[in-house]
């Protein structure tokens, strides 16, 4: 495919010495030996089949080229189109008519109906919700996903119907099996996602469909409780594509500071992917930032591992590879630098 070669196109410039360790062309290293024999013959296959590292406020038309190019010099975000972000918002936006006139999809939330949460016991609204879905799959037939996943906050639907489905996590998991079951018919290969997450992150008491994905969060779970706990929960009620919903880098909790973050913290990347992975995760998407002094090293250690998690047992020397060819007589004050705002190092604790 496109995507093996470019793949394989990456890993081949990588190996020859070249490196795009942050976007931008400050952070293109070429090798100026002549000699670029190389003798590979090896085929490779990726640990995560979507290896998706998003900036959490989105793109810009002054870094979009540039943070593409990254991606694509270091492998992500991976073949697999994983859409898995809070769709209510844009599904009312793009059906405005539909939802002025049946104001009852809305949740009923506090004695009053109003946008927010939908009421997602509602035949209409599911009805509508299933025609959407596969409209968004009509319009662009690359995408392999869909997202339903709810909107942000609190708000669930207080109406009887939706008492009776049961908690939040069963009346998200029934709107997305019934996607499944006319994605199963008619959309071979394309899938419902949406994240464990917040109120409805506890596994349900129902069984997910073939053609659901669910990617639990790493935080905003019940107190008490840890993603590895929910990753087998809903594993054990038949979700078969496990995602991880990541969470990096988000500006709100760490104004940027160095060592704040997961994603400036080589010890945690190291340890959580493979573990991630002996769960069944095999889609990861981690919100992220363009806040590369702090957490680019991070972002680039974790392309590597999401590739290949043999090199997470080598995250000391992708360090000293980032410091010897991005700085070369200066790689001795930039180790001590990079020591200091190592999240692993403790600096968040203090």
């Amino acid at each position: 495919t496109d995507a093996a070669v470019e793949a394989a196109a990456a890993e081949l410039l990588h190996r020859a010495g070249r490196r795009r360790f942050f976007p931008g062309p400050s952070w293109e290293i070429v090798p100026r030996d002549p000699d670029l024999r190389l003798a590979v013959d090896e085929k490779s296959a990726p640990a995560f089949a979507a290896r998706r590292i998003w900036y959490g406020f989105g793109l810009t038309d002054e870094n979009r080229a540039a943070f593409g190019e990254w991606q694509r010099r270091n492998r992500v975000p991976g073949g697999f189109d994983l859409q898995t972000g809070h769709s209510d918002e844009s599904l009312v936006e793009r059906n405005k008519a539909a939802f002025a006139e049946h104001p009852e999809y809305f949740a009923l939330a506090g004695g009053r109906r109003a946008p927010g949460k939908l009421c997602l016991s509602n035949p209409g609204l599911r009805r509508l919700v299933v025609a959407d879905a596969l409209a968004r799959l009509d319009k662009d037939p690359t995408r392999a996903t869909v997202s339903i996943e709810p909107s942000d906050g609190d708000g669930w639907c207080e109406c009887e119907a939706c008492r009776s489905l049961g908690k939040p996590s069963d009346r998200v998991l029934a709107l997305a099996n019934e996607v499944s079951a006319e994605l199963e018919k008619s959309r071979p290969g394309k899938y419902a996602a949406f994240y464990a997450y917040h109120r409805h992150s506890p596994p349900p008491a129902g069984r997910a469909r073939e053609r659901v994905i669910v990617s639990v969060a790493t935080s905003f779970l019940p107190k008490g409780h840890e993603p590895e706990e929910y990753l087998a929960g809903w594993r054990a009620q038949g979700v078969s594509l496990l995602g991880l919903r990541e969470y990096y880098g988000v500006y709100q909790w760490h104004r940027s500071l160095p060592g704040r973050m997961r994603g400036g913290d080589l010890g945690y990347l190291a340890k959580s992917l493979p573990r991630f992975h002996a769960l069944g995760v095999r889609l990861v998407s981690a919100e992220s930032g363009e806040d590369w002094g702090a957490n680019g090293l991070g972002y680039y250690a974790a392309s590597r591992i999401l590739w290949d998690l043999g090199e997470a047992a080598r995250v000391d020397a992708i360090r000293e590879d980032f410091l010897t060819r991005s700085f070369g007589t200066a790689a001795a004050p930039m180790r001590r630098f990079y020591a200091l705002v190592d999240g692993s190092a403790g600096l968040k604790k203090t």
